[in-house]
């Protein structure tokens, strides 16, 4: 073979090292393109600063409704928002005005920009800025004034925060951060501030107002100048009509919308809870904060609440908890009648205060009674003036009822017959089972659980209370009181035996009713039970069922007393007018039971003996049954009575025999409350009576009165 070298020139094999070899001119091209490359890269990556964006943080419903909101660090109210809870049509008008080929550009139309920089060569002015959306969310995460050198940044920053976030992204921010006028920032805000209602559904007309605003949002704002802002909107109209978005009918009927003549308060519910979690996220900005809260019922109930404490005083006030009885979640929490009210000191979350609770420990106790076979509904018991050391309590009226069963003791919250079962019980006992049913006690310092706690010598919350009360609404309830979602219910161990709580809803439920409700217009499907401080420093009622637990405090929030308003006429009402706009929930918790051949069933003759009379009672009620004969007190063998003062109403008193009594009169019987030494019947006219009052034992004592026509 013919060495190459030997060949003619133009015959030698060529080498590819010798086609392809670089000159140093292409190599310093090939550096320059690549270093470009890979300084753009790490320029685009280079993440810009939303700092000023932060978004305030939000406490919402189970639903996602706004309770309240929070000032962003800037002051300004900035809404978190996910883009699928917007009009669809806001976010298609909205590009098609400001920036028609946003799905197509990196973050930047040079065509735009182009267009732009010729109108104002003619012009000789600035009317075209060719601004894109990501430019204009761009510039307000740092505003500066408008030049040559802060358009450039504009654009320097759009192209990143596109790299960064994506189209969507930039969306999201954009109608996050926009501004609306004054401090509304983001759309919510201003859906919200300007409509009244959530962006999730807008008419065109607002629509338009919308895109409309951010372009100059000091300047037309709707409630200072409206004529402005109705211009700007035309303007916006009649451009999307030009470029094919929308119909010119559809422009006239938008047009026709009325502009916002005010600008709304953002909702404020709940706030006390609200402050509360917001506390307990404080390190989260921006957060969303979802409560059990349903925002309707707790709008409804703070206007409830807030129309009983007027009418009771300027400065009373209300604090109210609902539970839903089947999952512990707290659908209403009212902290006070008033958040902004100085005479009510209405800042203070009174849901949280430590008061007195009255009597509202006693279903607790009579649970815990028969639940240990100490007693059943039915046992008798005497209420009269009895010590216990150097302790002698009395009952609110001042008077004492004599036998009576336990039941109708604990209707009536009597509090001799409650400080004997707690006696024999033992406070320390009592006070254990109420802490491990969540139900936390405050004593004074160095106290400890004693007799008088049982009538309110112990301190509880609302909240606790609510808590406890939820134990006696259901067998196998929640374990606790749920404030956020998603709601977790694991069961809890029962307070009692399902057949002593079925005895305590089914005594309470026949509870007297408040003042001035007739019989007719109580509502039948809930249990309660009141209770009031000493002094009338604090009113309670809580009512419970398989749908909810309600709580209740009405009193000052400085302690004050509040005049003659006890629990059954300052709480309990509330109870009733709570329950009565209350929504069915999702969920009921299982009906409490009891068998047919229970104790907690029986009547007192089927009881057997050692629970027919309660064991400290037995001596001192056989020898007051032997003393005490039957007799009408009132009114007298043979009276004339007069009941035109007492719009045709005879009351009728008695005492001694056996317990419960039966009233005649001429020979019909008449509606009694069990275990009442009293009644009282409305005459229908005037002329002689026939009254017989019949006792359990089947003594009978006749009087014969003449009656003057009301």
């Amino acid at each position: 073979m013919l060495r190459s070298s030997l060949l003619p020139k133009r015959l030698r094999p060529l080498r590819v090292g010798a086609i392809f070899k670089p000159t140093t001119r292409l190599r310093r091209i090939v550096r320059l393109l690549t270093g470009g490359l890979l300084l753009a890269l790490f320029w685009l990556s280079t993440p810009v600063s939303l700092e000023r964006l932060q978004p305030s943080t939000i406490v919402v419903d189970k639903d996602d409704r706004l309770l309240r909101a929070f000032h962003a660090a800037d002051g300004q109210l900035r809404l978190p928002i996910a883009l699928t809870n917007v009009d669809p049509r806001y976010i298609q008008l909205l590009i098609a005005y400001e920036d028609q080929r946003y799905w197509s550009h990196p973050g930047v139309d040079l065509a735009a920009l182009a267009r732009a920089l010729w109108q104002n060569i003619q012009a000789k002015d600035i009317v075209s800025g060719g601004s894109t959306l990501a430019m204009q969310t761009a510039r307000l995460s740092r505003p500066q004034a408008r030049t040559i050198w802060a358009k450039l940044g504009d654009i320097e920053r759009a192209l990143r925060l596109t790299a960064q976030f994506g189209k969507k992204g930039v969306l999201q921010i954009y109608v996050e951060s926009a501004p609306f006028g004054g401090n509304i920032a983001g759309l919510r805000a201003a859906s919200l501030s300007w409509f009244g209602k959530e962006p999730k559904s807008l008419s065109l007309g607002e629509i338009a107002l919308l895109i409309a605003l951010p372009q100059n949002p000091t300047g037309i704002r709707p409630d200072r100048f409206p004529d402005r802002a109705g211009k700007a909107r035309q303007k916006v109209l009649t451009t999307l009509v030009k470029r094919g978005a929308i119909s010119p009918l559809q422009e006239n009927e938008a047009l026709e919308e009325p502009i916002p003549p005010i600008r709304r308060l953002l909702p404020f519910l709940s706030p006390h809870l609200a402050e509360r979690l917001v506390s307990i996220h404080r390190q989260q900005n921006g957060a969303v904060i979802r409560t059990s809260i349903d925002a309707s019922t707790q709008q409804r109930l703070e206007i409830l609440a807030r129309d009983h404490a007027k009418r009771i005083s300027d400065q009373a006030n209300v604090a109210m908890i609902v539970v839903e009885s089947a999952t512990g979640a707290v659908r209403a929490h009212i902290g006070s009648a008033g958040y902004y009210e100085t005479l009510r000191q209405g800042s203070v979350d009174m849901t949280e205060a430590t008061r007195s609770p009255g009597s509202t420990l006693k279903p607790f106790l009579y649970a815990m009674a028969f639940d240990e076979d100490l007693a059943a509904p039915n046992t008798i018991i005497l209420d009269a003036p009895t010590r216990f050391g150097a302790y002698a309590p009395n009952n609110f009226n001042a008077g004492f009822a004599g036998e009576i069963s336990l039941s109708a003791a604990l209707q009536h919250s009597l509090n001799v017959p409650s400080v004997k079962l707690l006696d024999a019980i033992g406070p320390e006992r009592f006070a254990a089972k109420l802490r491990n049913s969540g139900l936390h006690l405050f004593f004074s310092p160095g106290g400890r659980p004693n007799l008088t706690m049982i009538l309110g010598g112990v301190g509880v919350t609302l909240e606790d209370l609510a808590r406890g009360y939820l134990q006696l609404s259901s067998y196998q309830g929640p374990r606790d009181l749920h404030f956020v979602t998603p709601v977790s219910t694991p069961l809890r161990q029962p307070f009692a035996r399902e057949e002593t709580l079925w005895a305590i809803s089914n005594i309470l439920r026949e509870a007297p009713a408040p003042p001035g409700f007739a019989v007719a217009e109580r509502v039948q499907d809930f249990a309660i039970k009141t209770g009031t401080s000493y002094g009338y420093r604090d009113a309670w009622a809580a009512g419970w069922n398989e749908d909810y637990v309600v709580a209740i405090w009405v009193g000052r929030a400085d302690g004050a007393p509040l005049a003659d308003q006890f629990g059954r006429a300052a709480a309990a009402p509330l109870v009733h007018a709570v329950y009565s706009v209350l929504p069915s929930p999702k969920q009921r918790a299982a009906p409490l039971r009891a068998a047919a051949n229970s104790l907690m069933r029986r009547d007192y003759a089927d009881l057997p003996s050692p629970l027919q009379v309660w064991l400290g009672d037995r001596a001192q009620l056989a020898e007051q049954r032997e003393n005490t004969p039957l007799e009408i007190i009132y009114p007298f063998q043979s009276a004339q009575v007069d009941l035109s003062s007492n719009d045709g109403l005879l009351a009728l008193e008695a005492r001694g025999g056996v317990k419960p009594y039966t009233w005649l009169i001429n020979g019909e019987p008449i509606a009694t409350e069990a275990w009442a030494s009293g009644a009282n019947w409305r005459a229908d006219g005037g002329g002689a009576v026939n009254i017989t009052l019949i006792d359990a034992q089947g003594a009978a004592v006749r009087h014969a009165i003449w009656l003057r026509s009301p």
